[in-house]
Formats: C-alpha cells, structure tokens, sequence
C-alpha cells in the first residue's frame, strides 16, 4: 500500500461486478415473463434498465477518487454535484470488511469506515438508516493491506499520546 498521498479509483472490475448484478437481476425477473412474453421483457429491460444502468455506472466510476496520506483518507465522487468526505485515521472507530459471493469472483471487497459522527445517521419516515461514513470498493487484497495500515497508523497515533 502506498504511503504518500495519492489519487486512486476503483478497480475496472468493480464496472463489471455491477454491469453482471443487474444483468443477473433482470434475468431474474425475467422468468415471470417465460413463455411469449419472455424475449420482448429481455429487448425492454436491455434498452430502458442495463444501457442506462450502465452509462450511469460508468460516470460514477469516472468521477470517484479517494486518496489517503499518513493521517486521513479522503473520497470524492459525484457525477453532477461534487462530493466529499475527509476521515482522520484517529477518529474511525470500525472498519468492516464485505465480499459477497459475487464480489468474491471478481475478487473485489467492500471496506466500509465507521466513525462516532453523527453525519452517519439518516432519520426518514421508516427510521433510523446508518450508513458509513467512507465506503470503497477495492480489490480483496488491496482492501484487506489499507484497513491493516489504517489500523497501524491508529494505534501508532494512540501510543504517542
């Protein structure tokens, strides 16, 4: 893992695994349609749900870039409005590793960042939704070598003071 401060992206994997997670849904639906209909839902979900999807998985793709130094990490992202989150490595108080069944062909994982920020906290009509404050998707082996060195540089930064 690098050390000095510097621009990356998701891996081009992670435009595949989405791409594949709504190819796999929508072939799924389509088996309500079996029968005379099943070719025309195909053709429909082709060009109103994955062109779209995927033009919009793209962008999104384009426009996220995190980089981290020996203090924080920082993301940013956002197609139409630009977005961004600065965590500092003493204030993260979880971070959560995921791979699913699919994200483990692509031999992708989820490493998602927690803090005591209340920013996390979404309040709608159905409750409480809490959410991370910095999520990535990286390769498996990458991931597991920045949550390592995030937690390194914690403890590092807890036994100086």
């Amino acid at each position: 893992m690098q050390k000095k401060s510097e621009e990356l992206m998701y891996p081009t994997k992670f435009v595949w695994y989405k791409l594949i997670k709504i190819f796999l849904l929508v072939l799924l639906f389509s088996l309500f349609f079996w029968g005379d209909n099943w070719f025309g839902f195909i053709l429909f979900s082709s060009f109103f749900i994955i062109i779209p999807y995927f033009l919009y998985i793209y962008l999104h793709y384009v426009n996220i870039v995190f980089s981290f130094d020996n203090n924080k990490i920082i993301k940013r992202w956002g197609i139409i409005t630009k977005k961004s989150s600065v965590v500092h490595f003493d204030k993260i108080q979880n971070i959560d590793l995921k791979s699913g069944l699919l994200m483990r062909v692509f031999s992708l994982s989820s490493i998602n960042i927690w803090t005591a920020s209340q920013s996390q906290m979404f309040v709608n009509k159905k409750g409480v939704i809490i959410k991370p404050e910095i999520s990535l998707f990286l390769d498996s082996f990458e991931a597991e070598e920045l949550r390592v060195f995030m937690i390194d540089r914690e403890k590092r930064s807890q036994n100086n003071n």
